[in-house]
């Protein structure tokens, strides 16, 4: 977010059926009456076909949307994405940047690792206490950090430079790290300070509260930055597109706004 902080000038110039049917055969001859006994009752045929189902569909995790924006509370036209363009820059150059499906700054910026969301209205709306934020999948709590200070904001002495200040306090963002199940990391940033629900060793279930939305850390503003990584660490764009990979780690990539559907994988 600190590279995000240096180029918000130049943003003030932008004004996803498996169909399994058993079958088997018998050398003995089979009888009317004994094929009535062995026929399953449509209703039992339908809770096997549906837990086949689930069992040959589950082999990856896949994420809701960690925000619930009913009320329009995230802007859809600033998302700042993961950036593909394995150059590094400095200067008005943080700019350069690609994100999964091409565009450039203001929809990613420089070595950018996650995904940001950014706040309608602020601190306002973020004093209000209805920006929450919810695990993206069932997992466990493996790491949290909380009592910083979340109202860290541009130093408009400095703009040019793109300072962040937390007004004197120590510049660390509150978060949350939840591991999920086929080797996926979900890293939730910028959190309220004494907003975290859950605590290291807690088992979560996708969809449920886990802090409110903060401007904690290296935050220009109130936002979460969503980071998707592997166990070794490796950030995975959780987008697909041209410059991503084929596959998309959304339940559902657009849910019709711009923005991921709330939708859990497996609820």
């Amino acid at each position: 977010m600190q590279r995000l902080s240096r180029l918000l000038p130049l943003l003030f110039a932008f004004g996803l059926f498996v169909s399994l049917q058993a079958c088997g055969g018998s050398d003995s001859e089979t009888t009317p009456a004994d094929m009535d006994d062995e026929r399953m009752e449509p209703e039992e045929e339908e809770q096997e076909a549906e837990f086949e189902e689930e069992e040959a569909v589950r082999t990856e995790t896949l994420l809701r949307f960690p925000l619930a924006d009913e009320e329009g509370h995230y802007s859809l036209e600033f998302i700042f994405g993961v950036d593909h363009d394995p150059e590094v820059y400095d200067g008005i150059g943080e700019g350069i940047c690609t994100n999964y499906r091409g565009d450039h700054f203001p929809h990613c910026y420089d070595e950018h690792s996650g995904s940001d969301y950014i706040l309608n209205g602020g601190f306002e709306t973020m004093d209000l206490g209805v920006a929450f934020v919810y695990a993206a999948a069932d997992g466990i709590v493996t790491d949290i950090e909380d009592g910083h200070y979340d109202r860290c904001h541009i130093d408009t002495e400095n703009l040019g430079a793109g300072n962040i200040s937390c007004d004197g306090h120590e510049i660390r963002a509150n978060k949350i790290i939840i591991e999920h199940e086929f080797g996926l990391v979900t890293k939730y940033y910028h959190l309220v300070n004494g907003s975290l629900l859950v605590d290291i060793g807690d088992t979560v279930t996708c969809g449920q509260k886990i802090a409110q939305v903060g401007s904690s850390g290296i935050s220009s503003a109130p936002h979460l930055h969503f980071q998707v990584e592997d166990l070794e660490g490796t950030v995975i764009d959780p987008y697909s597109g041209e410059f991503s990979q084929e596959k998309s780690y959304w339940v559902e990539q657009d849910s019709g706004n711009g923005l991921p559907g709330e939708t859990c994988a497996f609820p």
